[in-house]
């Protein structure tokens, strides 16, 4: 993305903490670019504009708070639901400022999405028999990218987590079962999705994306994100966005069964299970506690995203800078979440908010681990909990075929497999004393040989370079 060189200026040594004091209608007719067809008339807008003031106001004076990390701009949608009407549209902090891309209306600029991806992958999953209690391995894996180089899905914080359930994963937004579980998906199957269901225009192929999409690299505008996210409040029916009250021409679109997405809602409105990554004092804690929230973070932290809803409203909150330069660290639940949090606070004090319960009506809990689990009326919960795992056949974790070691004075490989196992370097039995370590002495090719305690075989051939 790239901006007129006006757009960007030196901060002024008094800058405003907060709005200009140009006109009302002048302030939003900047917003109301991004929409086809907008009237003249005010009053035909569902725009609330005292609201819309308020929202600028927290988001400027958010930003001036989130200068010291490097974040600059911001955007703030909020949607009335279930009529997906706008009420909010704030695509910049003062659009009459040449501050740091001020003039840009970030409500329509793609950019990645990170893991606010992660919501649409898991009920695809839903749909294919997996469930929230599903068991996954938190583990490396590799993968060889399209265009020939090896992926290792990394989590957030860099760590494994073990073996852990679908609901665990992604109430604390972990990477390697999301990936996983689009694997599981296809990715064929997703891209459909994406692209016949939701009718999103990508600005490259899906096929570019890969697997690259679970792990956030999906770029979209928060006009779009905070559409499709309305799903999930509106029990998996898709509507377009209202700017102006005639009634939308587009029809709705039934997206997921609505048992599906209550338990996506019953996930994202889980606050407990993911104290581990965001925190038991997390900042995302409100009051209430019908809402129900993503957070994203991107590549680099070059933006921080929260999308969060009620029955009632939905609010999406975009932080980053125009011109696409990295933050400091600033995460969704840092960044973005300082503008969210606020905005849902004063949402929850308005009109706007008629404490509309989630429906749950549809989901069965289970108890059979002695926690509350939840699924379907109907399932197999046996056979639907080792789904995954059945389809995992690997013996040898670690490493992987095809992986290049660098042969130094001391080069120590590990062997991980997930049994107790014997090893096997080229065809000659590894001394148990050498505790599952392999240190080569020259460079080439080995064949790694593993016998499992219940029998299983496998072989990795690996390769050692000076």
């Amino acid at each position: 993305m790239s901006a007129p060189s006006s757009a960007y200026t030196t901060a002024p040594a008094s800058r405003s903490t907060g709005i200009s004091s140009y006109g009302t209608s002048r302030r939003f007719r900047f917003e109301l670019s991004s929409f086809p067809e907008i009237p003249s008339d005010d009053a035909a807008l569902t725009v609330d504009s005292e609201l819309s003031e308020k929202i600028r106001k927290i988001a400027a004076n958010s930003l001036i708070n989130l200068n010291s990390k490097n974040a600059n701009n911001a955007a703030v949608l909020i949607v009335k639901l279930p009529e997906n009407e706008i009420i909010a549209a704030i695509g910049s902090p003062d659009p009459e400022s040449n501050y740091n891309g001020y003039k840009i209306n970030m409500l329509e600029v793609p950019r990645a999405i990170g893991s606010t991806i992660k919501p649409f992958i898991y009920p695809n999953a839903f749909e294919k028999n997996l469930r929230p209690y599903t068991l996954i391995k938190d583990r490396e894996y590799k993968y060889i990218t399209a265009i020939g180089y090896p992926l290792y899905p990394k989590n957030f914080d860099w760590k494994y987590h073990g073996e852990v359930t679908l609901h665990f994963a992604l109430s604390n937004s972990l990477n390697v079962p999301t990936v996983k579980t689009l694997e599981y998906i296809g990715l064929n199957n997703f891209y459909k999705f994406l692209g016949n269901d939701l009718e999103f225009k990508p600005i490259q192929p899906f096929e570019n994306y890969q697997l690259g999409i679970a792990l956030g690299s999906l770029e979209m505008n928060l006009l779009d994100l905070a559409k499709y996210f309305t799903i999930f409040p509106n029990e998996g029916i898709l509507k377009e966005l209202k700017i102006y009250k005639e009634k939308s021409a587009k029809p709705e679109k039934k997206i997921a069964d609505p048992e599906y997405v209550q338990l996506i809602n019953k996930i994202l409105n889980d606050r407990h299970t993911g104290i581990e990554q965001f925190g038991m004092k997390s900042d995302l804690n409100l009051f209430q506690n019908n809402y129900a929230l993503k957070t994203g973070t991107s590549r680099d932290f070059r933006d921080s995203w929260v999308i969060g809803y009620t029955p009632d409203f939905l609010v999406g909150v975009w932080v980053g800078n125009a011109d696409n330069s990295p933050m400091e660290e600033l995460t969704g639940q840092t960044g973005a979440g300082r503008i969210w949090t606020k905005t849902m606070e004063l949402m929850m004090n308005s009109e706007y908010n008629k404490k509309t319960p989630f429906d749950f009506g549809l989901i069965k809990e289970f108890r059979n681990t002695g926690n509350i689990e939840y699924g379907l009326a109907g399932d197999n919960y046996e056979k639907q909990k080792n789904l995954l795992k059945e389809k995992d056949l690997s013996l040898i974790l670690a490493p992987h075929d095809g992986d290049t070691f660098l042969l130094e004075k001391n080069t120590s490989i590990f062997l991980k497999a997930k049994e107790n196992a014997a090893w096997y370097i080229d065809g000659a039995l590894l001394d148990p004393k050498q505790k599952n370590i392999f240190n080569p002495e020259k460079s080439g090719q080995y064949r790694i040989k593993a016998i499992g305690a219940s029998g299983q075989t496998e072989e990795v051939d690996i390769f050692v370079n000076e």
